[in-house]
């Protein structure tokens, strides 16, 4: 009896430390990584001291942790981070392509408009007959010349040297047919062995036609 009255006090000192002790709580640690460098426009990260282990540049897309983006695409969002180098090629390309795409429609567009003159001026031709023939040839005729093109013989005349200079320095780029067998658009179009050697050069074309083109029975008109 005595015994168990030892223990009473012991006890309720127990119980009393159990009551004043707070309950103690676990808390989870978390680690945030800092480091120098600022978000740039696409999301990137430059991480100079690679405190990410990384390397110097990293992703924190959505708020995940430091990751890289294999190939321009996120892990996280499955989203793609273009590079300002591939923004600049595709920029480039766009405009080379765009360039090009100008330039061949401004020359179709050209040969087009060469061609309805042409055909303009010879549904509209009156005859005209130009006594000099000393500029005649199988490609060019002053009095064909004359007679398709009104306007031309409007500001020539009955000159015949004024005729055949007009076609050399204009009427030959304007495509206009310059004789009952010979037009420089039909023969360029017509003739790709001679685009391949004389390109651009309408007067070799007009040269190849007098000395070889028409005993070779070239197409021309």
């Amino acid at each position: 009896m005595k015994l168990i009255k030892r223990f009473i006090p012991l006890l309720v000192v127990c119980l009393i430390l159990t009551t004043v002790i707070p309950t103690q709580y676990n808390f989870t640690v978390y680690t945030v990584e800092a480091h120098s460098g600022r978000t740039d426009r696409n999301g990137g990260h430059k991480d100079n001291k690679n405190v990410s282990g990384l390397g110097s540049y990293h992703y924190h897309c959505g708020g995940y942790p430091a990751h890289l983006h294999e190939n321009g695409v996120c892990p996280y969002a499955g989203g793609t981070v273009a590079s300002s180098s591939n923004t600049t090629s595709s920029s480039v390309n766009t405009s080379s392509a765009s360039a090009a795409n100008t330039v061949a429609n401004k020359e179709s567009k050209s040969i087009n408009n060469n061609k309805q003159s042409v055909s303009s001026s010879a549904s509209t031709a009156t005859t005209v007959k130009i006594s000099d023939t000393s500029y005649d040839n199988v490609a060019f005729n002053a009095s064909y010349y004359a007679s398709n093109h009104a306007d031309v013989y409007k500001t020539c005349g009955d000159d015949a040297k004024a005729l055949y200079d007009h076609f050399i320095e204009h009427g030959i780029y304007e495509g206009r047919q310059s004789s009952t067998q010979f037009s420089i658009l039909v023969y360029k179009e017509n003739n790709q062995d001679l685009v391949d050697a004389f390109g651009d050069d309408l007067i070799k074309y007009y040269n190849h036609f007098v000395e070889k083109g028409s005993e070779e029975g070239r197409v021309s008109k």
